[in-house]
This record gives C-alpha cells, structure tokens and sequence, in this order.
C-alpha cells in the first residue's frame, strides 16, 4: 500500500525552492507584469505567507469600516 503523506505548508516551501532552483528562468512569470500571479509567480514559496498578512489586513480593514458604517447607521436612524 502507498504511504499517505501530509500536505504541508513547510513541504510546498521547500518543493518551489527545489522547482526554482532546477530553473531558475521558468518562475518569473516571463516579466509578463499582466500575469494574474505576478509579482508572486509560481516560483515564489513565501506566496501563502504573504496572501496571509494581507487577509489579515483586509479583515482588519473591514472590521474598522463595519464599526464605522454601524455608527453611521445609529446617528442616521435617530429621530429628534
């Protein structure tokens, strides 16, 4: 029987390094800036650490705007 092996983050890491390294020139999206991955492309291993901290940034971002708009909402709703 195959052995199962876990999907890790540290796995993926080190077989883009491996990839990049066999050729370098293949992992740089061509200079082709109009590549949905670019700057990223396929050779950069740090992709899902960086995707990470923007979603962290972007949660916090509508976590900050959702409070501002439910404020907004209670002064436009008050009735004098």
């Amino acid at each position: 029987s195959q052995e199962v092996k876990q999907h890790s983050e540290d796995s993926a890491k080190n077989f883009s390094k491996m990839k990049v390294d066999q050729n370098p020139e293949m992992y740089t999206c061509s200079g082709n800036k109009n590549n949905f991955r670019y700057p990223y492309c396929y050779g950069d291993f740090t992709y899902a650490t960086k995707v990470n901290e923007k979603a962290k940034l972007i949660e916090e971002l509508l976590r900050i705007n959702s409070k501002y708009n439910s404020k907004i909402f209670n002064v436009r709703t008050l009735r004098f």
